[in-house]
């Protein structure tokens, strides 16, 4: 598709716009226990982290609530070990996002597990494993600084790391 064609980034937006309706309106009616419930889900976290990361020209600004229902969606349908790169990509990237947005422990946990996960692909989703270690080292240095920073009951608490001498 050509960017520049004004006519055509509407018209991927509207079709974009029309299956998360469409998706959303299917999963609101399967019953959680349906085989079928996680594959949906797992689609429309995939549209919805497609939305808030709009690449094309002249996108509305991104919607948090379309991260937060990607994060969501992706982590209820996705089995670890069933996981495509695809997938775990997604989720990846999409609880990257949400962290950068709002420092939620769970959600750190979580995309640490999930970007080990997207290193037994080969090529790491795209990203290519040194790509990856360097993202998952911020997450780890930006984990560190947020607990050397925090307050506990008696004042700032130190970072205590363990070394190992060899």
């Amino acid at each position: 598709m050509d960017e520049r064609d004004a006519g055509a980034v509407a018209a991927a937006r509207a079709d974009r716009n029309e299956a998360i309706a469409v998706t959303s309106a299917l999963l609101y009616w399967l019953p959680a226990g349906d085989p079928a419930w996680p594959e949906v889900a797992l689609t429309l976290g995939r549209l919805s982290y497609d939305r808030y990361t709009d690449p094309w020209p002249g996108a509305e600004p991104p919607d948090p609530d379309d991260l937060d229902a990607s994060c969501d969606l992706l982590l209820r349908g996705a089995r670890y070990d069933d996981a495509d790169e695809r997938t775990t990509l997604y989720l990846f990237l999409a609880l990257r996002d949400r962290q950068h947005l709002m420092a939620c422990p769970n959600d750190a946990r979580a995309l640490m597990t999930w970007g080990e996960r997207l290193l037994t692909f080969p090529d790491a989703g795209g990203l290519g494993q040194s790509g990856l270690h360097d993202m998952l080292e911020l997450v780890l240095l930006n984990r560190a600084e947020t607990l050397a920073g925090s307050w506990g009951p008696w004042g700032v608490r130190p970072l205590g790391l363990a070394a190992i001498l060899v």
